[in-house]
């Protein structure tokens, strides 16, 4: 039994209808999907690019910078981990910073503790050659007296000296003493 008869012609015509309507489909959907996997690809390297410009910005030493993402995903992670290690870059650097202030002060005090003494003891033993020259002899001697209590004095920081020399120095001390007060003594 034959139902319909169709043309060829007809056939031929509907067919490269639906050819034409299936390849506007199919390059529709392309296009769409290619949008589609634009944008989400946007969506995901968008916060990556925010973060890789901030983490430039450390690197030239900017330790104030922040990454402002709010997202509650792994890219949300990253940001905080990034903001509490800019952070603490910039706590080390300061504290850094701050010890290497005090080394330097520290330093400093400790070449004026040298050039102190060595100052009292160039200058004690001037006073002590113009004397000579000048022919005071008790001066001299007081003032030898004087550098030599002075040098032990200061340069004697251990806690531990023998007996011979806390006598020697008692003798030098009780030397100044007699040039101080003579016959008071």
């Amino acid at each position: 039994i034959l139902v319909n008869e169709t043309p060829l012609e007809s056939l031929k015509s509907t067919f490269a209808i639906n050819m034409f309507l299936l390849f506007l489909i199919l390059i529709l959907s392309t296009i769409t999907i290619i949008f589609l996997i634009s944008a989400f690809t946007r969506l995901i390297t968008s916060p990556l690019e925010y973060l890789s410009e901030r983490m430039q910005h450390v690197e030239l030493g900017d330790f104030k910078v922040r990454s402002n993402l709010k997202q509650n995903d792994e890219i949300g992670d990253i940001s905080n981990n990034f903001n509490n290690m800019v952070q603490e870059l910039e706590k080390l650097t300061a504290q850094i910073k701050q010890d290497e202030r005090q080394k330097r002060k520290y330093e400093l005090s400790l070449m004026q503790a040298q050039i102190n003494p060595h100052f009292l003891y160039n200058t004690l033993e001037s006073i002590r050659s113009e004397a000579l020259i000048a022919g005071l002899v008790s001066v001299a001697d007081m003032t030898e007296a004087l550098a030599t209590f002075f040098r032990y004095t200061i340069s004697k920081v251990e806690n531990l000296v023998s007996v011979e020399e806390e006598l020697q120095n008692c003798m030098t001390y009780f030397k100044i003493q007699q040039y101080r007060f003579g016959d008071r003594l």
